[in-house]
C-alpha cells in the first residue's frame, strides 16, 4: 500500500492546559461561593465527572497508535492490533476545519473515530495538506450522494 500523506497524531499540551485550568476554576469558584458542606460536595463530585470524561475524550482525540494516511484515494490508519491490518476511513461530513485547528470525524464499518490536528502541531505545510485533502474528499463525498 503507497502513502500519499501521513498525518500524526498527536497530544495538544495547549487543550490539556485549557481543559484543567477550566475545570480547576470551575471547582473553585463553586468551593468559594457556596456554604453548605451538601453543595460543595456536589460541586466536588460533578467536576471530577466532568474532568473525567473531559479527559477521556482528550485521549480518544489526540492518540492513535498510528498516523492518519492519505493513500491518494481513502482515508486510513493501521489497526492496533499487532498484525498491522490497514483500517479504512469514510470522512464523515460532521467534521470541523478551521484556519488553527481540525476536528476530522472517521467512521468504519464497526466504529467511529475523531481526531484533533492543529497547525502548530503539524507545522504549516503539512497543515494545509490536510485541510486542502480534507476539503476535497468532503467536496467529492458531497457530489457523490447527490
Amino acid at each position: 500500500m503507497k502513502i500519499a500523506s501521513r498525518f500524526p497524531i498527536k497530544a495538544n499540551a495547549s487543550l490539556l492546559v485549557l481543559l484543567i485550568i477550566g475545570h480547576l476554576l470551575v471547582l473553585v469558584t463553586g468551593l468559594t461561593y457556596l456554604s453548605t458542606l451538601s453543595a460543595m460536595l456536589l460541586v466536588l463530585v460533578v467536576t471530577g465527572f466532568s474532568f473525567s470524561n473531559s479527559y477521556s475524550q482528550y485521549l480518544k482525540v489526540t492518540q492513535n497508535s498510528d498516523d492518519l494516511c492519505w493513500s491518494g484515494e481513502n482515508w486510513l490508519v493501521h489497526d492496533d492490533d499487532l498484525q498491522g491490518n490497514i483500517c479504512y476511513l469514510e470522512l464523515l461530513d460532521t467534521s470541523w476545519i478551521t484556519a488553527e485547528f481540525s476536528l476530522l470525524k472517521f467512521d468504519n464499518t464497526s466504529e467511529q473515530f475523531a481526531w484533533l490536528f492543529t497547525r502548530n502541531s503539524l507545522g504549516e505545510r503539512l497543515y494545509s495538506e490536510l485541510c486542502y485533502l480534507t476539503r476535497l474528499n468532503l467536496k467529492r463525498n458531497t457530489v457523490d450522494d447527490s
